[in-house]
């Protein structure tokens, strides 16, 4: 099974779009995912249309003691596509001030993820701005995917971003044996017309080299629509540009299964 966290420190980027349709495309091909929405903004569970009005989300599965992990998981309309939802009632100040009352607020993602099975994949949609919370994503998951927007406010976080896994992998990682690596960086919203998107693109391109995925997603304006559908793009538009991409992403993390962190 392999644990991966899609994150960034600049928003807008994209990463509830990647986590639906890199998950969605992966349980097409045959694959068992599990999507977990850990971004208070809750866009994961609003763009596949799932309701938390009578089930238990993330939230209670991080705070209440009595919730289990079989009491949150909910299934998409994607075959082989489970979602584990964010509660969008709860507001991200009082969710930090509930984990931070626990104890080993650090890990209790990964305590209560720890016996989960039959999943190839778990994507986790995951929220920088609370600290506790993204912690707990990178003690659990052991890859990262950036995405990454040809903009030099957001090529200016990647730095700050590796730093924050090197610490992770040096405090927590001796505790519990724990290790988060960086699987890549995936370029969203590509277009290379404009001079400041070609700069920014050789700069990354420069200080990242093979760790930069050979897919990248267009602007496409389809992506947008199939989320007010709550399907994935290739659900909506099976043949516009940003299915296309997302289709050939999903087949290049194939490709990396032989040689991708397992999860601990």
């Amino acid at each position: 099974m392999r644990a991966i966290a899609i994150a960034s420190l600049k928003g807008g980027v994209g990463t509830s779009t990647t986590t639906i349709n890199l998950g969605a495309a992966l349980a097409t091909i045959g694959r068992k995912v599990l999507l977990i929405d850990a971004d208070p903004k809750g866009n994961t569970t609003l763009g596949l249309n799932i309701c938390t009005n009578e089930s238990h989300s993330l939230t209670e599965l991080l705070n209440c003691d009595d919730v289990r992990i079989d009491d949150c998981v909910q299934s998409t309309y994607v075959k082989g596509l489970d979602i584990i939802p964010w509660n969008r009632s709860i507001i991200e100040v009082e969710e930090e001030s509930m984990l931070a009352s626990q104890d080993a607020k650090e890990f209790r993602l990964r305590t209560e993820l720890s016996e989960i099975g039959g999943y190839d994949y778990i994507l986790i949609d995951c929220s920088t701005r609370s600290k506790i919370l993204y912690t707990n994503v990178l003690t659990f998951a052991t890859e990262l995917i950036v995405p990454v927007k040809l903009e030099p406010l957001n090529i200016s976080t990647l730095g700050p971003m590796l730093d924050t896994l090197k610490s992770i992998n040096q405090r927590i990682g001796s505790i519990v044996n724990h290790r988060i690596e960086l699987l890549g960086l995936l370029i969203n919203f590509y277009n290379l017309w404009p001079i400041i998107s070609r700069s920014s693109y050789q700069t990354v391109r420069k200080a990242f080299g093979e760790k930069i995925f050979e897919t990248k997603i267009p602007i496409n304006s389809k992506i947008g629509e199939s989320q007010i559908s709550g399907k994935a793009v290739f659900d909506h538009s099976q043949n516009c540009k940003g299915a296309i991409a997302f289709k050939s992403f999903a087949q290049e993390i194939l490709l990396s299964e032989s040689v991708g962190p397992k999860a601990s």
